[in-house]
């Protein structure tokens, strides 16, 4: 089964893009405040960072150890992620890997669906 995350790119282009990468379902979707890229949050346990407008990935973000569930953009790089284990994570997202600048967890006695 072929796993795609589908952008409508509003910034650049009325067309649509296919930005693949995600191992499973796609629970969570932002746009940075600058239109400058895009954050996916799937079922794999990554967050996903993609470049706006040329769709090419910037980066794979690893540290959740449940499936994620929700993710917002703040100002800046800033990316923060949430999982089914009530765990969340605030990220720089122009860092290609790494850990996350901070992290919760056990602070939700369940899953974080939005943020």
């Amino acid at each position: 089964m072929r796993h795609v995350l589908l952008a409508l790119l509003l910034v650049a282009t009325p067309a649509a893009a296919d930005m693949a990468g995600h191992g499973g379902m796609v629970r969570g979707l932002c746009v940075s405040p600058d239109g400058g890229m895009v954050a996916s949050a799937g079922f794999d346990y990554t967050l996903r960072i993609w470049s706006l407008p040329d769709q090419q990935p910037r980066a794979v973000l690893n540290g959740h150890d449940a499936p994620l569930a929700a993710v917002a953009c703040a100002g800046g790089d800033r990316v923060i992620s949430a999982d089914n284990d009530g765990t969340v994570m605030f990220w720089d997202s122009a860092a290609a890997e790494g850990p996350p600048l901070v992290e919760h967890r056990g602070v939700h006695a369940g899953r974080v669906t939005d943020l």
